[in-house]
């Protein structure tokens, strides 16, 4: 049990620790004095935003105490401000610097919907709105067809159909598939490789530009290998195959992923 003094020494110790809290809280050590701007990625189409851009519309004012810094909405700026900004940290460094490590979205995918095509990322962040696209091109995004009622603008996220999540996860699948040296080229990779995609209930319809279109019945599991097999079956392929026919990947009867080329459309 604890004696008379033991507790007038425990309070004592509480108000001078809290005391000292608030003396550091308020000490301009640790009030902002650098914000650094630091890229994951090359910037393509963020090349003439620059840093002192981003630090101000950010939101983040020096002076500020790097315990009050309100990261989530800084980052919520950045991301609404500029669609092409995913910003992945906000790193304080003690005692006055914050570090903002960002990288620049990718255009992945060209949605159609009333003769406007919605570019978006992966995680079909809409980057910006076309009036035209050329679909023979291998250097642009992905065009998806299928059934969008988009409503959202520049800077939200695309509200697509459950069905269509399997997209969500395909360049990932590339991404995964990719030796060490090819990682950092997957999205070209698959851009080269894929014109349009095709999505129902139960499989994704890709169409290659060589010809040969690729079927992947429920896209959901193990896409990742699926593609990898679809891949491996496409590069077995004489020059003549690749231009038609049908490429069908998925289980048979023993519940093993396989992959079969047809002549069949």
């Amino acid at each position: 049990m604890m004696t008379k003094k033991s507790k007038i020494l425990t309070i004592s110790l509480a108000i001078f620790a809290v005391i000292v809290f608030f003396v550091v809280l308020s000490s301009t050590i640790f009030s902002v004095q650098k914000i650094n701007v630091l890229w994951l990625t090359e910037t393509k189409n963020l090349s003439t935003i620059t840093s002192e851009q981003i630090i101000e519309d950010s939101g983040i004012k020096k002076g500020t105490n790097v315990f009050f810094v309100s990261k989530n909405q800084a980052m919520s700026n950045l991301e609404k401000k500029y669609p092409y900004i995913e910003v992945i940290n906000i790193e304080t460094i003690f005692p006055n610097t914050l570090n903002i490590h960002a990288r620049e979205r990718q255009e992945v995918f060209a949605l159609k919907q009333n003769e406007k095509y919605y570019i978006v990322d992966s995680s079909f962040k809409i980057l910006k709105i076309w009036t035209s696209f050329n679909e023979n091109s291998k250097e642009t995004p992905i065009l998806i067809n299928g059934d969008f009622q988009i409503t959202q603008s520049e800077g939200e996220f695309a509200d697509i159909p459950q069905s269509a999540s399997a997209f969500k996860i395909l360049e990932t699948s590339f991404y995964q598939n990719c030796s060490d040296d090819e990682t950092k080229y997957n999205l070209s990779r698959m851009k080269a490789l894929i014109k349009s995609a095709t999505f129902n209930e139960s499989k994704i319809i890709l169409q290659t530009f060589y010809g040969v279109k690729i079927e992947i019945y429920t896209p959901t599991q193990y896409q990742q290998k699926k593609v990898a097999l679809a891949e491996k079956c496409l590069s077995s392929l004489t020059e003549v195959q690749k231009t038609t026919g049908t490429i069908l990947v998925g289980l048979n009867k023993e519940q093993k992923i396989q992959a079969s080329y047809t002549t069949r459309v």
